[in-house]
Formats: C-alpha cells, structure tokens, sequence
C-alpha cells in the first residue's frame, strides 16, 4: 500500500511555502494564543479596580517632575478628609458631689443594721454583750498622782506591761516615791527591762535618787555595759573615784566592768585586762582583779 503524503514545503527562491493542511493548522493555534491573552488582560483589570484609582491619587498628589519649565505647580492642599486629625483634649474630671444628708442617714442606717445582725450572731452563739468601760487613761500612763489612792493598781500596770518612752518619767517617780517596797521595785524593774536607750540613761540617775540601799543595789543590777566603748563604763569608773559611795556599791560596780572586758575581749580578755585596769582608780584594781578571778574560775 502507498504511504499517505505528509504536509511537507518547499522553497520557491527566499520564502517557504506551506502545503495546505499545515498553513491552516497553524494560523488556528494564533488566533487562539492571541484570545487567551487577551482574556488574561481581561481578568487581571478585574481583580485589581483600585489600581488604576491609586495611580491616579498619586499622581494627583505628588508634585509633577520639572521639565525643565518655570511653571511648577506647587502640591495641592489636602482636603478636609485628609488632613490628620488632633487628638482630643482628655475630658476634665469632674468634681466629686458631696453625699446629702439622705444619703448619709442611709449609709448609717445601713451600717446599723449590719451590726445588729453581727450582735444577734453573738447572742444566738451564747455570748452575752456588755458595756465595756472607757480607758483609764490616768492609769494608763502610770501617773504618779494616783499613788496615794490606787497603788496597787499602778503596781500591776509596771508588773505586767512593758514600758513605752512616753511612761519612763512616771515610772521614774513612781520608783522614788511609792510607800510600798513592791511597787518601787516594780517600777525599777520596769525601767531596768525596757531597751529603750532612754531608759538606760534614767537607770544611771535613778541609782542616785533613790534612797533605800535594797533600790540602790537592784538598780545597780540594771547597769551592764555591753564593752568598755560603753558610756555607763565611764560612769562605773567615776563612782569607784567616790570617797562616800560604800565600799558594797563599789564591788558591785567591779564586776559590772569585768563582765564588760570579756565580753569586748573574748577569748583574749586575759590579756586585755590590763586596759581596764588602767582606767580604775588605784585603790580599785586588786579589786577588779579579784573579781575577774571570781568570774573565771573554773569549778
């Protein structure tokens, strides 16, 4: 059987002739490329409308580019809806309005209320309420002015209570001129517990104003420097120096200074005794030494 011809062409001088099938073929496949582009263009216009709005906004906006020409159009102003906006101003506050006397008589009618509810609580519970009486503030304060008719009550206030500063003073009075033993040695007590620098400094001349030796030695109980930095050292030091301070007040005061030696000293307070010693009187140092042996001696 014969072979079918394939479209084949030839050359007639410069040009290439195409058979018939081959041309038509070809001119179709064209036309077609030529319709999908345009459908292309077509769709692209659809899905970008403000494309075409915004190139325009910016060219109206932006100063054209001189070409060379004196006539320069300057930018137009922006429009109202352009301009930025100002922050407002924050709104002043108000002042606050004062609550009238309905609202106040409501408040407190509200707040009586909750408490008779609270007090019913408490009785349904079993307790029973009672007026309680208002604070005896004379007694409080330990005014010395009650001793004559309420000694003992001021006697339990010092027994059982520590001292604020505002009560130093009183107690003070209270110590020298209570009639009872007890009391006096309450309030001297008080004064000796309290922290209170100031109650330190009242201990040193409540052992002078006091006149019972029992006081006198209790108050000397109350003296303990913490070192020899310590001022009541100063004042141990210039007692000894008395002629007629007695000669028990004086031992006493000895250890009070030894005691502050080994404590500033430590474990060398054996070798820092000499520093003390230098400081006492004369006629006290074998007294001094004689009480820092009775301290250390080991059982």
């Amino acid at each position: 059987m014969p072979r079918r011809a394939r479209p084949s062409a030839w050359s007639v001088g410069s040009r290439q002739v195409l058979t018939g099938p081959y041309r038509f073929r070809k001119g179709v496949s064209i036309v077609l490329g030529a319709l999908a582009a345009i459908a292309a263009v077509v769709v692209i216009a659809l899905r970008s409308p403000s494309l075409s709005n915004q190139n325009a906004t910016v060219a109206e906006t932006q100063p054209q580019a001189s070409t060379g020409s004196s006539d320069v159009q300057p930018p137009r102003p922006l429009r109202a809806a352009e301009t930025p906006s100002k922050a407002a101003p924050a709104p002043q506050a108000t002042a606050e309005k004062p609550a009238t006397r309905e609202e106040v008589e409501k408040l407190v009618a509200t707040k009586n209320a909750e408490e008779r509810k609270e007090l019913q609580k408490f009785e349904a519970e079993g307790w029973t309420p009672v007026a309680a009486p208002s604070p005896d503030l004379p007694l409080l304060s330990l005014d010395p002015r009650l001793l004559p008719t309420r000694e003992k009550e001021l006697r339990k206030q010092l027994e059982t209570n520590s001292l604020q500063d505002d009560q130093l003073d009183n107690a003070m009075v209270i110590a020298t001129d209570a009639e009872e033993p007890r009391t006096r040695t309450a309030a001297i007590q008080a004064i000796g517990r309290s922290n209170s620098e100031r109650a330190k400094e009242l201990v040193l001349q409540l052992f002078d104003e006091v006149e019972d030796d029992n006081d006198r030695r209790l108050v000397l109980g109350y003296v303990r420097p913490e070192s020899l930095d310590d001022p009541s050292v100063n004042w141990l030091i210039s007692k000894l120096g008395e002629p007629h301070l007695a000669d028990d007040f004086k031992k006493q005061m000895t250890f009070s200074l030894v005691l502050a030696e080994i404590a500033q000293a430590g474990e060398n307070h054996e070798h820092d005794l000499p520093k003390l010693l230098e400081r006492v009187p004369e006629a006290w140092r074998q007294q001094v030494l004689d009480s820092y042996h009775t301290i250390t001696r080991e059982d």
